[in-house]
């Protein structure tokens, strides 16, 4: 043990020669990768309408559609001009007001947007209908054609991705009804594609196939009588696919639920008429929460600036109808109130898809006000003073209850995309039962995704939201099915069995609560056995390129269908040795030898089985491809998340394991804007988030070079947001096109920067927690300070600081008492950052590469720089 961990307050004076260096290429946050396109979301914390606002400030609604994706959205401009914007910025990194400046014709365009706030905002969900939907929530709007004369809720489908579509009817014990389901069939126009099987509880089930039926875009109702057999107060309702359709996905429309004694009639319920009349009703493919949650508001104020002679215009792209009250002002979607502004337009011209709102000539100002929600009233529109909304939701950004400060660091860049990332982590969370679940996405991920998850909840965790992280990860243990296996997209996406062992293993870790484990250790032990079993079903044919690992299954991330792969192999191996590792803790001795025992044979099979699979790149690396294929023809890179991942935070790979040095070294050349190129979806593309993977695996592996690899990895990743300070999943290197993949704002990418910002500042080595291991040096320029508030990690919550003078004549680092006296291992500082710079010992001594603490005493070291 060091000579200086001998005492509870520690001492430790340093001298400094010489001066702060600076790097001729400083690493600084400008956006210089900046996607072409981008969208911003202006929702409040939790909030059920995810507002989007673009690049040029349009408002976009109704997610997806065909109008960049989107079925509504509202720009304003001037007639017959083609505005351009020249700046669009945030009011401040917390506080989501965007504020665009667009030009044109001689006109400056000056808009503000944002989320208007009731006072006090508060998403409580209404009491959940009898009738809902249970599991994934995918639905498909204006999905089919049925024609006039039909109910609406035809258009849509709510759509189970290769799943079973359930639904639960809440009623009195053993109670009967009739239930109408509603189909329709938009995408097969010959019969035998989609076969689906509709089962009823009480009722045997019917199998359907809608073409044979009724034909291509036209719906047909099924009338089940059902009962609640298992006197359990509910109907268990359920669509899934026939083991005899080609195609997997399942849809469904509509619901209606009637008494026994109502005798429905298919033709009325064809035609809509019975809607209201039904004891319960749903248009499945529509936004679920638009029946639970009250109305939204939004604000738009336009001031025009510039020439004399213009006509100010609102532009609707939609695809509903489009109608404007020539009494009131009010513009409405399909018939329902959605626009309201002042003054109020003078006239409306439709053409096509496109309405446009035209104002009275040379208007300077226009404030406006739009409407999402179910039940609306004229009040919603009405008395709406911009001045005073705008000042609440300043407020109300401003006090908002989202962890902020409790990680900051002296680059003002990097924290500013630190604050959004938080921020933007919390407006896409959704309130579901009354509980939050935290989403990807605000669009294409807007849902239970559980490898992205598994990160944004360890993001939570660390950043104290405890509870919250909880009961999502009681959430996503409702899809271990009874063999073990955890299924949320599809089954043979085996990773997620893996990732859900690491996530229970990395929470209760972070929050040091073993009895919150043991009260989850059946689904450990669950998925422990289905990695056991299903490994041997891979020996049935020895000759196999997976045997002894894990069946053909899908890679993600680039690499298209069922494959013999590696991802799977390398989350599956992090689930089984976070398990050990959690067994041990829990003095679970006989479990932990038993699964090390299967790990051990595991790795050894996956060793063999990567040595025969080796190839060498065009710059000569010798790396391990995704694929067990020796033909395939991915690039080297293709789908490598995985490798990353077991490296860091799955561990499997070290710095001697050849297959991490020579696959990192491949990565390494090929780099574009400081990132990999073409390792997801997009061919010649930069998957962004991609960047984290990455940098962790450098700084885990460590090392001078290394190090300062991560440091250029973490800017690099930062100059890939957008000014607005998020990221998109997958987007065209600068000036290469407008192609992109994904979802944006991505929440993946929020949590990633987070957490890779934390362990660059504190990082868990097994009985170690290392502080400063990462930091690059201009962290520690006079006047600079980096801090950690409360942050959960493996040995307890840190409090960390270090602290350079305003005149770089002093230092000072603090660390609050962590981890308990006695517990193996020790707080470790970094101190090769401190000797980077010039520092030295009080007697003039080279410092250590590391101080090493002691567990349950504070941290106090001062640093002093010699005249």
């Amino acid at each position: 043990m060091s000579r200086f961990t001998l005492r509870t307050h520690l001492v430790f004076v340093l001298l400094i020669f010489g001066t702060f260096p600076v790097s001729a290429n400083e690493l600084q946050v400008d956006f210089r990768y900046r996607p072409a396109l981008w969208n911003t979301s202006i929702a409040l914390p939790d909030d059920w309408q995810k507002t989007l606002v673009s690049e040029t400030g349009a408002f976009l609604y109704d997610y997806p559609g065909p109008h960049s994706k989107f079925k509504t959205s509202v720009s304003a401009g001037i007639a017959n001009v083609e505005m351009k914007p020249s700046h669009q910025r945030l009011f401040d990194p917390r506080t989501p007001i965007v504020l665009t400046t667009s030009e044109g014709n001689g006109v400056t365009l000056k808009q503000e947007a944002f989320a208007i706030v009731d006072s006090p905002f508060r998403p409580t969900e209404r009491a959940k209908p009898r009738l809902y939907r249970v599991g994934r929530e995918v639905i498909a709007t204006e999905w089919a054609k049925p024609g006039d004369g039909v109910d609406p809720a035809f258009q849509h489908v709510a759509s189970g991705q290769k799943q079973p579509i359930r639904y639960v009817y809440n009623l009195e014990a053993g109670g009967a009804r009739t239930i109408a389901v509603g189909l329709i069939e938009a995408k097969w126009r010959e019969a035998g594609k989609r076969i689906l099987e509709v089962k009823v509880e009480g009722a045997l089930p019917q199998t359907i196939d809608v073409i044979s039926q009724a034909g291509h875009n036209r719906p047909m109702v099924v009338l089940i009588n059902g009962r609640d057999e298992n006197l359990d107060k509910r109907i268990d309702i359920e669509v899934r696919p026939s083991s005899k359709a080609t195609d997997r996905d399942t849809v469904l429309s509509a619901l209606w639920i009637f008494p026994r004694s109502a005798r429905p009639n298919s033709k009325q319920i064809l035609s809509g008429t019975l809607s209201t009349k039904a004891e319960a009703y749903i248009s499945c493919g529509e936004d679920p929460d638009r029946y639970t949650f009250a109305p939204r508001r939004d604000a738009l104020r336009l001031n025009y600036e510039g020439a004399n002679n213009f006509h100010p215009v609102l532009r609707i792209r939609t695809t509903r109808k489009v109608t404007l009250n020539p009494t009131t002002g009010i513009v409405s979607l399909n018939g329902r109130p959605f626009l309201i502004s002042k003054p109020a337009p003078l006239k409306a011209e439709t053409r096509d898809s496109l309405t446009t709102l035209i104002y009275q000539n040379s208007l300077q100002q226009i404030d406006v006000v739009m409407v999402k929600g179910h039940e609306l009233t004229a009040s919603a529109f009405r008395n709406v003073n911009f001045a005073t909304e705008r000042t609440r939701a300043v407020n109300f950004w401003k006090n908002a209850d989202l962890p902020w400060n409790r990680i900051q660091v002296p680059d003002a860049g990097i924290q500013s995309l630190l604050d959004s990332s938080v921020r933007n982590i919390f407006q896409a969370r959704d309130i579901k039962g009354g509980k939050a679940e935290f989403r990807v996405g605000p669009t294409v991920y807007r849902d239970i995704w559980l490898v992205d998850g598994s990160f944004l909840l360890e993001v939570a965790t660390q950043l104290g939201r405890v509870e919250e992280s909880r009961r999502a990860i009681d959430r996503i243990l409702d899809y271990q099915q009874p063999s073990g296996q955890v299924i949320v997209l599809q089954p043979d996406f085996y990773k997620e069995t893996g990732i859900t062992l690491w996530m229970l293993q990395r929470h209760a870790r972070l929050t040091q609560d073993k009895t919150w484990l043991e009260a989850r250790w059946k689904h450990v032990r669950a998925g422990v056995n289905w990695i056991k079993a299903v490994r041997k079903v891979t020996l049935r044919d020895p000759r196999a390129p997976h045997a002894g690992l894990i069946p053909p299954g899908h890679s993600d991330g680039g690499i298209e269908g069922v494959n013999s792969e590696y991802t799977n192999v390398y989350w599956t191996l992090t689930g089984l040795k976070a398990s050990i590792d959690a067994a041990r803790w829990m003095g679970r001795d006989r479990e932990a030898v038993d699964w090390q025992r299967e790990y051990d044979d595991f790795m050894a099979t996956f060793q063999r089985a990567a040595s025969r699979d080796m190839k060498i790149d065009s710059h000569g690396n010798r790396y391990l491809p995704i694929l067990m294929n020796p033909g395939s023809k991915d690039l080297p890179q293709k789908a490598q998340w995985g490798f990353l991942h077991g490296i860091f935070p799955g561990k499997v790979l070290d710095s001697n394991d050849p297959i991490a040095t020579g696959t990192l070294a491949m990565l390494d050349d090929v780099n574009v804007q400081g990132l990999v190129v073409s390792t997801g979806w997009m061919t010649g593309g930069i998957w962004t988030y991609f960047a984290s993977f990455y940098a962790h695996a450098h700084l885990w592996l460590g090392g001078p070079d290394r190090i300062a690899k991560a440091h250029q990895i973490l800017y690099s990743f930062a100059n890939h947001a957008s000014p607005l300070l998020v990221w998109r999943e997958e987007q065209r290197p600068v000036n290469q096109g407008l192609n992109m993949v994904g979802d944006m704002p991505h929440n993946w990418a929020s949590a990633e920067f987070i957490r890779l910002v934390r362990h660059m500042i504190a990082i868990e080595r097994d009985n170690r927690l290392v502080l400063f291991e990462g930091i690059p040096h201009k962290w520690l320029q006079p006047g600079k300070e980096i801090r950690l508030d409360g942050i959960a990690t493996e040995f307890g919550s840190l409090k960390l600081s270090a602290k350079i003078s305003s005149d770089g004549l002093s230092a000072m680092i603090e660390m609050d008492k962590i981890g308990s006296a006695g517990k193996p291992g020790a707080p470790v500082v970094d101190l090769r950052v401190f000797k980077q710079l010039g520092f030295k010992a009080a007697s003039g001594e080279q410092l250590p590469d590391e101080f090493v603490g002691v567990w349950g005493q504070p941290l106090n070291l001062i640093l002093l720089r010699q005249l």
